[in-house]
């Protein structure tokens, strides 16, 4: 018997389902633990939920040596950049109890086959610690070149598997230019839910500024608290950044829209 959890791009509509619910509902127990067992349970999963059903291949299950290699050859690369991935139970229960994951500690966007960018660096991370920073280009990855990645379609699996103790090595340029060479070794990170919180003050206007990166358990009390600072701050206006947010659970996303929309909220139907 082993844990599974296929976290596949998903419909995130009026019925109210989250990342988290799916993740829930197909994260179980598999009664056949052989490869082609595996692939199968995945083959099922991505027909029951996945956003670009209609989009999936139908190879044979048999022809894959891991579920994430079927994943990988049927999952709808045109949209699905990063929406869909297969991880243990363990790890997806910690992202949605803990915000936590294991790894660099960074994130990516492939901008062009040529301009690979990070996006974010998480605080006390590994990434960080070595220097990352956002708006950095990646150039090489493990002794592989981006142009190399992106002709294999490896980039999404270069930096290896979500298991405590694994190396990379990376060469980027920072923005001002400099050329560095770094080894990393992936750990437990944390991922702030509401990272940063300010105000702005601009024509007689106090606008509040909240970047929020996911909708997980840890989220509530940070947004009961970033609210609070803008609010003792006088703050009648609000940016919400949600750039990179991973999403999560559908009870965090109601906490935020009351936050933000108060009195006027209550009583009126958000999802169902």
């Amino acid at each position: 018997m082993v844990g599974l959890a296929v976290v596949a791009g998903v419909a995130v509509g009026s019925w109210g389902c989250s990342a988290a619910d799916v993740a829930q509902a197909v994260n179980s127990a598999l009664e056949d633990c052989s490869t082609l067992g595996r692939v199968q349970f995945v083959r099922t999963t991505l027909r029951d939920i996945y956003y670009w059903y209609k989009e999936l291949p139908d190879p044979d299950p048999a022809s894959f040596s891991s579920p994430d290699a079927y994943l990988e050859a049927v999952r709808y690369k045109a949209l699905d950049h990063t929406y869909s991935f297969i991880t243990d139970r363990a790890s997806n229960d910690a992202f949605f109890s803990d915000s936590q994951f294991i790894g660099f500690g960074f994130g990516t966007m492939l901008v062009t086959s040529d301009d690979w960018r990070v996006t974010e660096v998480y605080p006390a991370s590994p990434a960080a610690e070595a220097g990352l920073e956002r708006g950095a280009h990646i150039l090489v990855v493990n002794g592989r070149a981006l142009a190399s990645l992106v002709s294999t379609g490896d980039i999404n699996t270069i930096f290896g598997p979500s298991t405590v103790g694994t190396v990379g090595t990376m060469q980027f340029r920072d923005v001002g230019g400099t050329v560095h060479d770094v080894q990393m070794t992936k750990r437990v990170v944390t991922i702030p839910t509401a990272s940063l919180t300010r105000t702005f003050a601009s024509g007689g206007r106090v606008v509040g500024y909240i970047n929020f990166r996911n909708f997980v358990t840890p989220a509530t009390a940070a947004l009961d608290q970033a609210f609070a600072q803008l609010e003792s701050a006088g703050a009648n206006e609000l940016v919400l950044d949600l750039r990179y947010n991973g999403g999560g659970l559908v009870s965090v996303a109601q906490q935020l829209t009351s936050l933000i929309g108060g009195s006027r909220t209550s009583g009126k139907l958000f999802v169902q």
